[in-house]
């Protein structure tokens, strides 16, 4: 697990990164989730040190990832049926799937994810 120290001093890493890499960010906003009681007080206040302005989820709010409407649920329902010896034979496999599947396959799902993002947001 991560203790907030370890936390604080990633968070100062990231944001000194932020700054060379892409110092047109000047307002910063961050999704903040799944934190740990035990850190929540140091790393609140790293956020407030840091000047982040720190945007809640909404209630009950779906994952709106693209890879979620059409790449996993397919290969989960895939890996459902199929058992592995080993966990490296199961990535080389997921990894040839996804290979194989035509670019339409992929469009389809963005199309997917588009209409779903509409009806959400």
């Amino acid at each position: 697990t991560m203790n907030g120290e370890y936390y604080t001093s990633l968070l100062d890493r990231f944001n000194e990164d932020l700054k060379k890499k892409r110092p047109y960010l000047a307002k910063k906003s961050s999704f903040h989730q799944e934190m740990q009681e035990s850190n929540m007080c140091v790393s609140m206040a790293k956020f407030y040190e840091l000047r982040y302005e720190l945007l809640p989820h909404p209630p009950y709010s779906p994952d709106l990832a693209p890879s979620d409407y059409s790449c996993f649920p397919n290969l989960k329902k895939w890996l459902a049926e199929k058992r592995f010896i080993l966990t490296m034979n199961s990535s080389h496999k997921q990894i040839h799937i996804l290979r194989d599947l035509e670019k339409s396959y992929f469009l389809e799902g963005i199309k997917t994810w588009k209409k779903t993002l509409d009806e959400v947001v």
